[in-house]
């Protein structure tokens, strides 16, 4: 249909709109996605960085350990207690978090007392250090640690001349 005027036909007037709708949507639904795409992706990096500076703390720990195993007073899943000159130190996986403790730890009655505890990282469900023995010597340690989102951080420790290193 042809016109002499100036303006627009309503049928234009709907084009328009539909086409300026549809960009719209297009637009929000490339935000939303890629913003929820964002969101997941930066807590799953902020897990990993939880449990690596978690078990960087571990291994900061361990390096100060002894190497002899008749020094760790528990060596179990979950629960890694040695001897040090300072006292005795342990790491435990209690209700779904990492715990440093520091004190002194009965190993009889695998209590500690007089200890000081320490949330080192939350929403863990598995932790576990696996140790190589060689002639009563430690050799070396693989510590694994696994978040509740299913992130997982692996670090190893290696014996040298008798301390961990």
């Amino acid at each position: 249909m042809r016109r002499n005027g100036a303006g627009f036909l309503l049928f234009e007037f709907m084009l328009y709109l539909f086409l300026a709708i549809v960009i719209a949507s297009l637009t929000s639904y490339v935000a939303v996605t890629t913003y929820t795409q964002m969101l997941a992706c930066t807590t799953r990096c902020a897990v990993a960085v939880a449990a690596s500076c978690a078990l960087d703390v571990l291994v900061r720990d361990l390096r100060q350990a002894p190497a002899e195993r008749s020094s760790w007073k528990s060596i179990s899943d979950g629960d890694y207690v040695w001897h040090t000159p300072q006292g005795d130190l342990g790491w435990q996986l209690r209700t779904q978090s990492l715990v440093r403790t520091s004190g002194i730890f009965d190993s009889v009655s695998h209590e500690w007392q007089h200890a000081t505890h320490s949330v080192i990282m939350d929403n863990v469900v598995n932790f576990v250090c696996e140790c190589t023995y060689k002639n009563s010597l430690i050799e070396h340690v693989v510590c694994i640690l696994t978040a509740t989102n299913g992130t997982s951080v692996t670090r190893y420790v290696t014996l040298s001349r008798g301390i961990l290193v």
